[in-house]
């Protein structure tokens, strides 16, 4: 390995000599990285930089490395690295080879330009536990890893639009240019490309990929017998493959035929990696290898070359890479691709670092209660518990999350007791149990660093679970029955494993209440957990059609009204294809079960399928068509049960996409297209000057902030609805207060509605949540038997929305005859310490939220149960 160690950096410019042997640096602060002659020369020739970063906090910090050449203007044209550190010490290596911007979204298709670097810094960006002890640097070191050698005689190629120097010199690139010739010994014979892809994941000789139709890759090659190593698949980028055949020849003859005949076909490989992985699993291994899982056989040569052969419809042969060596030299390649393995595996590990927190939970076994909105991950603390309290309206939602530490293989068995209030019960049936799968789970949006911690739930049978390698274990009860008499029931839970047993006293306090419908519209963005894909069979409309109605309904169960998008009214054409109709008797079924006024359209098929016309059929002409669309449009509308449609067709126009102009045509052309419709989009107050030229032309806005009450003012000027959207839209927020506390306030200020990061954001495949996407930030999930599956985020959407109704009552209790003036003035108090403070901007009242969390927390029942 050959590297260069520096420990010089540059602070209010005065630089440390080269015997420090660490960096002290504060947060939010930048730090110059000294870039001497030395230094530029090893960045130059290097691919890799790494470091140790202390991160003193007991918090997490956002960690920035910056690079600029002289190209470098703005974010997009430099090379920034952004991670989270957890707390301690973190061991960070980036790749200087990387494309600038963020890995996975890049504006520049360039690399850095080493030989005119300009500046390199790092940051640490503030928030709101902004701490006086410094961080620490050490270690850093400017290298390239060891390189490999294949055995003679054996070949590698990686299919796709790979630059110069990206990958080892080992590997010859085969774009959908290169064909066979008379310079060429080795490309395609023919070639019909679906489209290449970058999946932008490591190993980078797994990344991209060609998506044929059809192709025939001759290979040069001596007479002799040979072994060959194909993958043909591709992780996706945006979506997971979602071919329904496809075939593999080697010389005319069959080799592998692969088909996907329906529905149950596709998504038994859509959730494929839904198993739960141990706490020894790798993700490198439990997803990556499993999806790019290779082919693997022999053939003979008796010319001078062999032709394979693929065909497939769109995205079924992706081909990604093959290797292949004379059945000689078996031994010594497959010693070379164990190698690769380790290699392949130390990238992964360098592009998604994994955080490992040491579990103090004691030895033995116990049974606690989690508190809500805690991060399940196996080092939260279980405290033991042999008693729990629980306070609701009759028409509340009751419901508990508990852990058990104990035998990491042994069965988990749950007894309930009966709940006795006088004459009335809550008998064992009336409670649902599901246990919560552990996830490797990114920290933040840019999925550079994950961890382990709970995601999906999963019901058992006769209450009876294995940890599945895990030593503490977490469960979601929650009381099945949508109301429950008053009363103080109280009853027991058994929990046992082997033989140890724990019991866990229940008391339920069930107030002479009722909760009221909010004033606030909350919700979230998306809906259905079912996948957007290409895919054909039969029934797969109505199985996303089932998807959608089981969905709005776990929404409608806890009191969320807002989503957005629908089933796709179907179209069809007259005998003379002159005219079309579109078929909405599901659609307004569907749309009927929504509590909300308006209907909210933003991802999905409609109306975007009747913009672009692509079902337009030939015979209809483009006047023909307009007029036809607009004639359909509004008998839809009539049939929505006076409801109106807003279409958020606009997507952060004032952001990375630049698009302020492009969506303001865009809008006009809806508006044309499909009167009756309001038109809207996700914006940003904060470049209102910049994006106000569109925001006015909206009817309906949704705002990533408020910078202050007077922005109130502007959009109602301009008669525009309006709400927030994304507010709590990181991997590990805290739903329960953003859907508890937080919502209260937001409805307190007048805000009407409120949207969060999604139902069902799943680009790639459930559970694979390292591919750069701000995937698998879930409340749904879909699931082989057709059920749909609730999330973590779900259960504290669940649980915010509780504390929201509770908090809800007594306000509106302070206009009630019967209180009295005491009891009223209680009420006063206690709201008002929640209403204290600036809610605007909501970013600064969140980065302070902690204690009035644990003031709502620790006060709020004790009071409904003083008062009611």
């Amino acid at each position: 390995m050959r590297y260069v160690i520096f420990s010089l950096i540059l602070l209010s410019g005065t630089a440390f000599s080269f015997s420090s042997n660490s960096i002290m640096f504060s947060e939010g602060s930048y730090r110059s990285l000294p870039l001497s002659k030395e230094i530029r020369s090893k960045l130059e020739t290097s691919s890799r930089i790494s470091m140790d970063v202390f991160n003193p906090s007991k918090n997490n910090k956002i960690f920035y490395l910056v690079f600029e050449d002289e190209n470098s203007v703005d974010y997009w044209t430099k090379l920034n690295f952004k991670t989270t550190l957890v707390s301690g010490k973190n061991k960070l290596v980036f790749d200087l080879t990387r494309k600038l911007g963020e890995r996975g979204s890049h504006q520049v298709e360039r690399t850095l330009n080493f030989k005119k670097i300009k500046k390199a810094f790092v940051f640490i960006e503030p928030d709101g536990h902004v701490g006086k002890k410094q961080f620490e640097i050490s270690d850093i070191a400017i290298f390239n890893p060891p390189e490999l050698k294949p055995p003679e005689g054996m070949r590698m190629f990686s299919f796709g639009d790979y630059y110069k120097g990206e990958l080892p010199d080992f590997f010859t690139i085969i774009n959908d240019k290169t064909m066979y010739g008379k310079n060429k010994p080795n490309g395609f014979l023919e070639v019909d490309v679906w489209r290449s892809e970058d999946d932008q994941i490591e190993p980078k000789w797994v990344s991209k990929s060609i998506g044929v139709n059809k192709a025939v890759f001759r290979m040069t090659l001596p007479p002799g017998e040979y072994q060959y190593h194909l993958v043909w698949d591709r992780v996706g980028y945006w979506d997971v493959p979602f071919w329904g055949k496809r075939k593999f020849f080697i010389d005319g003859f069959p080799e592998t035929i692969e088909t996907r005949t329906n529905v149950s076909d596709f998504m038994r490989d859509y959730l494929s990696l839904t198993k739960e992985p141990t706490a020894k699993d790798h993700p490198y291994e439990f997803y990556l290898k499993r999806i790019l899982s290779p082919l693997q056989g022999e053939f003979k040569v008796e010319s001078s070359f062999v032709d394979f052969k693929f065909t497939g419809d769109p995205s079924g042969a992706s081909l990604n890479m093959i290797m292949v060596w004379p059945k000689g030299i078996s031994s010594d390649a497959k010693k070379f691709l164990k190698a690769l393995d380790v290699e392949a595996k130390e990238r992964f590990e360098q592009k998604y670092r994994r955080v490992l927190r040491p579990d103090t939970s004691k030895d033995g076994f116990s049974v606690g209660v989690v508190l809500t909105g805690e991060n399940l991950r196996p080092n939260t603390s279980c405290k033991p518990k042999s008693s729990n309290r629980l306070v609701t309206a009759k028409n509340g939602k009751v419901a508990l999350d508990i852990c058990v530490v104990g035998d990491q293989d042994k069965e988990v068995v749950f007894d309930f007791g009966t709940l006795k209030s006088g004459e009335n019960k809550i008998k064992p049936d009336d409670w649902e149990l599901a246990k919560y799968k552990y996830r490797f789970k990114a920290l933040d949006l840019n999925h550079e660093t994950y961890e382990l911690r709970v995601e999906d739930l999963e019901y058992g049978k006769d209450n009876r679970f294995l940890p599945n390698g895990h030593r503490k274990s977490f469960f979601h009860i929650r009381l099945k029955r949508d109301s429950v008499p008053e009363g103080e029931y109280s009853g027991k839970l058994k929990i046992t494993q082997g033989e140890h047993s724990r019991a866990l006293s229940i008391k339920l306090h069930v107030l002479n209440k009722k909760y009221k419908d909010s004033v606030i519209n909350a919700g979230v963005i998306g809906l259905s957990p079912f996948p957007k894909t290409y895919f054909t069979a039969n029934q797969l409309q109505d199985v996303d059609y089932s998807y959608h109605l089981k969905a709005l309904e776990k929404l409608n169960e806890i009191g969320l009204k807002v989503f957005t998008d629908i089933p796709t009214p179907s179209i069809s054409y007259d005998k003379e294809f002159k005219k079309f109709t579109l078929a909405s008797k599901d659609v307004e079924k569907f749309i009927g079960r929504s509590s909300s006024r308006d209907v909210f359209l933003y991802d999905g098929k409609f109306p975007k399928n009747l913009l672009n016309g692509h079902f337009r059929n030939a015979s209809q002409d483009l006047d023909s068509f307009s007029i036809n669309l607009k004639q359909q449009f509004k008998k839809f509308l009539k049939r929505m049960d006076g409801k109106s449609l807003v279409y958020l067709y606009s997507d952060e126009a004032t952001g990375y996409r630049n698009a302020v102009e492009e969506d303001t045509k865009l809008g006009r052309r809806i508006k044309s297209l499909l009167p009756g419709i309001k038109i809207g989009g996700f914006g940003n107050l904060y470049e209102w000057e910049k994006g106000k030229g569109l925001y006015q032309t909206w009817d309906f806005g949704l705002y990533s902030d408020i910078p202050s009450v007077k922005e109130f003012q502007k959009l109602d000027r301009h008669r525009q609805e309006f709400g927030l959207y994304n507010l709590c839209a990181g991997p590990d927020e805290d739903l329960s207060f953003c859907f508890g506390t937080m919502l209260y306030r937001l409805q307190k200020n007048g805000i009407k509605h409120y949207f969060e990061w999604h139902a069902s954001a799943i680009h790639n495949y459930p559970g694979y949540d390292l591919d750069g996407r701000e995937s698998d930030i879930a409340f749904f999930y879909p699931s082989n038997s057709g059920k749909i599956v609730m999330t973590r985020r779900y259960v504290q959407a669940l649980m915010g929305m509780e504390k929201f109704n509770k908090l809800n009552l007594l306000e509106n209790s302070l206009a009630s005859s019967t209180l009295g003036s005491k009891e009223k003035n209680k009420i006063s108090k206690f709201l008002g310490k929640i209403n204290d403070g600036p809610l605007f901007p909501i970013a600064r009242f969140k980065s302070s939220k902690g204690n009035l969390k644990r003031f709502v927390d620790e006060n709020l029942d004790d009071l409904m149960l003083e008062l009611y």
